[in-house]
């Protein structure tokens, strides 16, 4: 290992580094958005560290309405994933799945983009009670998968098919008829043997996910099925 009287830096370094650290201030400004030579420069040169600042640029840009947005916004929107793809996937995991609330959307469209699934996370997302973005996101791919992965994703698969029930199937007693109905988790009263209500703009099932998302759970079941057949040992049957 080299000791620090050894060590060389590059002039090419030293003025990269003098700019990361000047975007950086400059992001720290809502009113600052970079230039496509700004991205073309962060992108090319994978200048870690300005994932947060680029980050929130794409949020705020994402939740303008469209007719609102300039181009600077619209280059935040199209380059936020080539910056993604070009820096370290653990940076990216940790400031992008650290704000799933301003703009729910815009993180679900980032991660299927960027290719940022990652059972862990979501089985967190998941005790923090996002069931309904976590279902959103279960087609979305990683680059590659390891036997870790498949134990998560594994525990993320059974804990979906076991979400707890949020609505019920009581005896409803009303002045016009009675008897059982099935009660979504929005209060709406139906028949007792409807799985999805039929109420406008509801649809949800007993456990609060609608057809569209109740899909989206046995697919990834399949998905996980088809991932431990294809490692010959399966996965470890402990989660």
């Amino acid at each position: 290992m080299l000791s620090e009287l050894d060590r060389r830096i590059t002039a090419e370094e030293l003025n990269n580094e003098c700019l990361r650290r000047r975007y950086a201030v400059m992001l720290s400004r809502p009113e600052v958005f970079p230039t496509a030579a700004n991205w073309d420069f962060i992108i090319s040169n994978r200048l870690r560290g300005l994932t947060a600042g680029l980050y929130r640029k794409y949020l705020v840009s994402w939740m303008l309405d469209p007719a609102d947005r300039c181009d600077y916004h619209r280059l935040a929107i199209e380059r936020m994933p080539d910056y993604v793809d070009a820096i370290d996937r653990d940076e990216a995991l940790d400031v992008i799945y650290g704000d799933v609330d301003s703009s729910p959307e815009a993180f679900v469209a980032l991660v299927k983009r960027c290719r940022l699934f990652d059972a862990d996370r979501l089985n967190e997302l998941l005790d923090e009670g996002y069931g309904t973005l976590v279902t959103d996101l279960l087609d979305a791919d990683r680059p590659d998968y390891g036997i870790d992965d498949l134990v998560a994703m594994r525990r993320l698969s059974v804990r979906l098919s076991g979400l707890p029930k949020l609505g019920s199937v009581e005896n409803h007693k009303s002045l016009l008829s009675g008897g059982m109905r099935y009660i979504c988790p929005n209060g709406h009263v139906n028949q007792a043997d409807v799985v999805f209500c039929t109420h406008e703009d509801c649809g949800l099932d007993i456990c609060g996910l609608t057809a569209r998302r109740r899909d989206a759970v046995d697919r990834f079941a399949s998905r996980v099925e088809v991932l431990t057949d294809m490692f010959s040992d399966g996965a470890p049957d402990d989660y």
